[in-house]
């Protein structure tokens, strides 16, 4: 690999870890750890939107591990 792609696959790396973590976040709120009955299935697109809306509201993500 040319130093280029390493550092375009390390930049790639990077960004991947940090959303890994904005989902992580995400995945702590009760709601989304557990099952959902199926009649809130309507309502599934709402709480995911409110959950990461929270979760931006947090204290930014850390690149570092």
């Amino acid at each position: 690999m040319t130093t280029k792609d390493v550092r375009g696959t390390s930049k790639i790396a990077n960004v991947r870890i940090y959303v890994e973590q904005a989902i992580n976040r995400i995945k702590d709120f009760y709601m989304v750890k557990s099952e959902l009955p199926i009649s809130l299935l309507p309502l599934i697109d709402d709480t995911i939107i409110v959950c990461a809306t929270l979760t931006n509201l947090q204290e930014a993500l850390s690149l570092s591990p």
